[in-house]
């Protein structure tokens, strides 16, 4: 089956770990689950960081090649 991840999700997810969307992330990322994210969604998740965290840029960077 596959999972659409949203941005919402990857941003709680790249930044607590233990959240209820982060939970939502692995269980959608193991399978016999799919995660597919669209590249639309990448980009926001960028613009987000910029925006609030960008003290944070390194989280990011570390969940997106380590995911």
């Amino acid at each position: 089956m596959k999972c659409i991840i949203d941005t919402n999700v990857l941003v709680s997810t790249s930044l607590f770990n233990d959240s209820v969307p982060a939970q939502a992330y692995f269980k959608a990322v193991t399978p016999p689950y799919t995660a597919v994210v669209c590249d639309y969604s990448i980009d926001e998740l960028h613009r987000v960081y910029n925006r609030k965290f960008k003290r944070k840029i390194h989280a990011l960077e570390s969940f997106i090649t380590h995911n």
